[in-house]
């Protein structure tokens, strides 16, 4: 399959033919709890599709997992590049279709979530604030989240993530209007349910668009501790953070998903969650973080699954590996006893 962009007229018109669309006022389905993992293409020959990809995701689904993300990207510059590529990318629609498959064949449960890469630049920070070259910019968003929208229907993906970690585009009127109309052409391609992935704060606790969606996607990188701090589940930090989650949901009226959660292997790990630096190794403290978070949050009614961040193709690690990466850590035997055998 090709990675052009398709117009929306025949994005529609071909999940129409396969009969993916729902009827009008349909509900999309309800999910099971997801005991998830984000799941990393590693390039060439054992990333998505390849016969060690095939193995990463056979050892998931061993020790418990139920699902699995999928994390194929495009990249911009954006704004002084208004335009999203994502020809050519490594991640195609060919090893995508494979990964779905050798997915599926294992009874995983997946989510589709693609992201966009800015070289050297956190995508959070992407500012666009002229109507004019948001629209120009977006108009290309657009076409990609429409081109994967038609994969995740024609693969029967349980889950869409249509935007990851994008707060600076997605305030102001006009590009809220934007991403409402996107989200109804979404739902006329793809019938599952649908979230956004927001970064954790003010991301995450003020996005206009909530209503619009399904449930509240959360990049849980919240820190656990306070610096020279250890983690724990029934802290003052820990409690103030699963209350707040928990109002959050209720206000929405909708469940809550950590569509990305992780733990470097480092010191800093439960302070800096979202760091992945030179520091030393320290496997002890990224399985800790680990038992926190399913200690303080795995059993809560509000919560509606977690993907860890995260697991590469190729399935290498070890500790000496200072990576979100668990393989060969304590972290991996912490995520397999809450997954395989305590479970919900």
């Amino acid at each position: 399959m090709s990675r052009a962009a398709v117009s929306p007229r025949l994005a529609l018109l071909t999940v129409l033919l396969v009969g993916q669309v729902a009827a009008a006022g349909d509900p999309p389905p309800r999910l099971p709890f997801l005991r998830g993992i984000s799941f990393s293409h590693e390039v060439r020959e054992e990333g998505y599709g390849s016969a060690a990809a095939a193995a990463q995701l056979a050892r998931m689904q061993a020790l418990g997992g139920n699902a699995v993300a999928i994390v194929p990207y495009a990249f911009t510059r954006a704004p002084l590049q208004l335009s999203v590529r994502y020809h050519g990318s490594d991640e195609s629609d060919e090893r995508l279709v494979s990964t779905f498959a050798q997915a599926r064949r294992l009874g995983l449960r997946t989510m589709l979530k693609p992201q966009l890469w800015d070289p050297g630049r956190f995508t959070g920070d992407i500012a666009i604030p002229r109507d004019a070259d948001f629209d120009s910019w977006f108009e290309d968003y657009r076409a990609w989240m429409l081109h994967e929208a038609r994969l995740a229907a024609q693969e029967k993906v349980d889950l869409f993530v249509l935007g990851t970690e994008l707060e600076g585009v997605t305030r102001a009127p006009h590009q809220v209007a934007a991403w409402r109309g996107l989200i109804r052409d979404v739902r006329l391609i793809y019938a599952g349910p649908l979230t956004y992935a927001a970064n954790w704060g003010n991301d995450f606790e003020t996005l206009p668009f909530w209503d619009s969606l399904d449930v509240l996607g959360l990049n849980m990188y919240y820190p656990l501790a306070g610096p020279g701090e250890l983690p724990r589940a029934d802290s003052p930090r820990v409690r103030d953070l699963r209350g707040r989650l928990a109002a959050i949901s209720s206000r929405q009226g909708k469940k809550v998903i950590f569509t990305e959660i992780g733990y470097a292997a480092t010191a800093n790990a439960a302070a800096e969650p979202w760091k992945e630096d030179n520091a030393p190794a320290d496997p002890a403290m990224q399985a800790r973080c680990y038992q926190v978070v399913f200690e303080a949050f795995y059993r809560e009614p509000w919560l509606a699954g977690l993907f860890w961040w995260k697991w590469p193709s190729h399935g290498r690690g070890g500790p000496h590996d200072n990576s979100f990466n668990p393989l060969g850590k304590p972290a991996l035997e912490v995520l397999e006893r809450w997954y395989g055998r305590a479970g919900r």
